[in-house]
């Protein structure tokens, strides 16, 4: 008499017959190392490179193949911070898209006015203007390399110069074309 059904599949077996499921940390070291081929062969990095937190981002590449120094690397993530903390305390909402499976309908009852949240609102808006305003005393270019390079996360290798320049800027809050703090 014939088996019915499918034939078992070649896998390591359990006692009781389940296959042997991979343990979450083998999962993990499997991502991480696809994660490391992928930035290898995507960006040319080298193998000691790829494995980098930093090598995660365009800016972080630039900063582990030594192109912009430490300060200029951490004045590009904390414009990014501040950018992305902008984006979120902007007090105008955005409109409901029809096609956004994500959002919460309804009205959540909240027009804006806490006074906490109103502040904190004024403080980021001030610091993120301020950060501008130094962008673009470095001048026009420099502010479009550190849009590019640290809020697009676009990797514009024509635009070095002008990025360390902005991001030297921003580490010294200092205006590059005339030497005034």
């Amino acid at each position: 008499m014939a088996r019915r059904g499918r034939k078992r599949l070649v896998k390591r077996r359990q006692p009781n017959g389940q296959p042997y499921r991979p343990r979450q940390r083998d999962l993990e070291e499997e991502a991480r190392r696809v994660a490391v081929s992928a930035r290898e062969r995507v960006y040319g990095l080298p193998c000691g490179l790829a494995g980098h937190q930093e090598a995660g981002d365009a800016l972080g590449r630039a900063f582990i193949r030594e192109i912009i120094s430490r300060s200029e690397h951490e004045a590009g993530l904390e414009y990014e911070r501040l950018y992305r903390q902008w984006v979120k305390v902007a007090l105008v909402k955005p409109l409901a898209s029809s096609s956004d499976l994500n959002r919460s309908s309804g009205y959540d009852g909240d027009d804006g006015d806490d006074p906490l949240y109103v502040e904190r609102c004024r403080q980021v808006s001030e610091r993120i203007h301020g950060s501008r305003r130094v962008l673009a005393r470095a001048g026009p270019l420099c502010r479009l390399a550190v849009e590019t390079w640290v809020v697009e996360q676009t990797a514009a290798w024509g635009l070095l110069g002008p990025l360390r320049c902005g991001l030297w800027a921003l580490a010294r809050g200092v205006d590059t074309r005339y030497g005034v703090g």
